[in-house]
């Protein structure tokens, strides 16, 4: 199936299983009005993920198709405005659009040394363990 297709129906469950990242946005901290902050959307399995919260992701995710009360956890990366923008936008959609009554899990661990180009890895290692310990903590 055409991925695209699936997300604009809102159709996580056609996704086919796997891991999925849509980009919600990529703008500097020098704002333009045709772009969204830094954002992406992972989709793993049946489960929905953010890592960062520039301006404009909560918007960019609704068009995206997906349910924000579905965001099972918000990762950020680091701790520049552009990056965390966004954050009490989507907290309260997360909140209202389903009556989530716990708080959504958002981590800073190991947030701060992703500014370097070189350390993609060590980033997708650390959003990989954020997952992986949320999926433990609904176990518990």
């Amino acid at each position: 199936r055409d991925r695209k297709a699936a997300l604009g129906r809102r159709c996580v469950r056609d996704l086919p299983d796997g891991l999925h990242v849509g980009i919600c946005g990529a703008d500097s901290p020098f704002t333009d009005d045709k772009r969204s902050g830094p954002c992406a959307l992972v989709v793993a399995g049946k489960r929905l993920f953010v890592v960062d919260t520039g301006s404009g992701s909560a918007r960019v995710i609704g068009k995206m198709g997906f349910n924000h009360g579905r965001i099972g956890a918000i990762f950020l990366t680091h701790f520049q405005s552009d990056h965390i923008d966004d954050l009490g936008t989507l907290m309260l959609q997360r909140w209202v659009s389903v009556g989530n009554t716990a708080p959504v899990p958002v981590t800073t661990r190991d947030a701060g040394h992703f500014l370097r180009e070189d350390k993609g890895v060590e980033v997708a290692t650390a959003i990989l363990a954020f997952i992986r310990s949320t999926d433990q903590s609904r176990a518990a």
